[in-house]
């Protein structure tokens, strides 16, 4: 079994200059480092599962950062090593040359779009959309007290501290997966399509 884990960005918003994987090749028990320079002609963006949005695409994510990272713990690399220690231990010695980016620290800045972080759209907002249900406005009108408040929560997109494990197995043609992601079915087609 092979073992594999990823080089992520400690940077919100940068350009990525030079990757230099030498010195992680060279550590015995390396038996790969992958940047998106060796998978660009396979890479696909990751497809949003949820609500397919057309104004979405130009923001989708590849499976590995290729002109800059957007947040930090944005995957730069991955390392493939006989044991998870010796992966580990290549992180150490990849030299990544980043030039730092102006940072957008909230949706209001965002919006504001003096600060691109996808440069293809020309702005910051990927979609606008409003879920309904019911009639809104006879509610407001029956209701005995209303009250007009603007409501903040954490972003919940480019978490890299939401991790799962997988195995995988590929022979005779077939793929197996084991583990437990939120959608099994769309995870391996996913990789299929890699």
């Amino acid at each position: 079994m092979l073992h594999a884990t990823f080089m992520r960005s400690p940077h919100a918003h940068a350009r990525l200059i030079a990757i230099d994987t030498t010195a992680a090749l060279a550590i015995p028990g390396v038996v790969a480092v992958y940047t998106y320079d060796d998978i660009s002609g396979q890479a696909k963006p990751i497809p949003v599962r949820l609500y397919p949005l057309p104004s979405l695409l130009p923001f989708l994510q590849y499976p590995l950062a290729n002109d800059k990272v957007r947040y930090v713990g944005d995957p730069v690399a991955i390392i493939v090593a006989e044991s998870r220690y010796v992966a580990e231990d290549a992180l150490d010695v990849i030299d990544v040359t980043y030039e730092q980016l102006p940072v957008v620290l909230d949706m209001e800045e965002s919006l504001r779009d003096e600060t691109i972080i996808h440069e293809g759209p020309g702005t910051n907002l990927a979609a606008h959309f409003v879920v309904s249900t019911g009639d809104i406005d006879q509610a407001f009108r029956d209701a005995e007290y209303t009250r007009k408040e603007q409501f903040k929560t954490n972003r919940h997109t480019g978490n890299p501290l939401e991790t799962r494990g997988i195995v995988a197995r590929y022979s005779a043609g077939e793929l197996t997966v084991g583990g437990q992601p939120k959608s099994p079915t769309s995870t391996v087609k996913s990789c299929l399509s890699c």
